[in-house]
């Protein structure tokens, strides 16, 4: 039993080492990301009948703004460099809403988006906003 004793401590000793070296003998620098060129703007909702979000976006250089639905129509008006309104009418579903494209050298946290109102697809407006939610992502580019 002795002998199994010894056996066992060696293989545990080996085991060791050859975990502890292939974690530190990486040489490989780590993966560099690509740079930010658009983003994707999806939408939580508590609704299922959605008709109308008017929203407003922050951040430097957006530029084109395309619906994700060929289903909805997007209209925008640039209030200033950084902050653009933006309205889809449709049949508004959660998930991916709208793809902007944005300049070059920014970063994901240079951005945002903000519900302004929601309207059901019989036109009445959502009494709170409480439980609408946007969210920002970097596209596939």
């Amino acid at each position: 039993m002795r002998h199994q004793g010894k056996l066992a401590a060696i293989l545990a000793l080996a085991m060791g080492i050859a975990c502890t070296n292939d974690a530190t003998t990486s040489s490989e620098p780590p993966p560099q990301s690509a740079p930010l060129t658009s983003l994707v703007v999806s939408l939580t909702t508590p609704n299922a009948d959605d008709g109308a979000l008017a929203l407003t976006l922050r951040g430097p250089d957006v530029g084109q703004i395309q619906p994700a639905s060929s289903q909805y129509l997007v209209y925008t008006r640039p209030i200033s460099g950084d902050e653009t309104h933006v309205i889809i009418v449709g049949d508004v579903e959660p998930g991916h809403v709208l793809t902007v494209t944005i300049g070059p050298g920014h970063k994901l946290t240079d951005y945002s988006a903000f519900m302004n109102e929601v309207a059901a697809r019989n036109d009445a407006l959502r009494g709170t906003l409480s439980d609408y939610q946007l969210t920002l992502a970097p596209s596939g580019n």
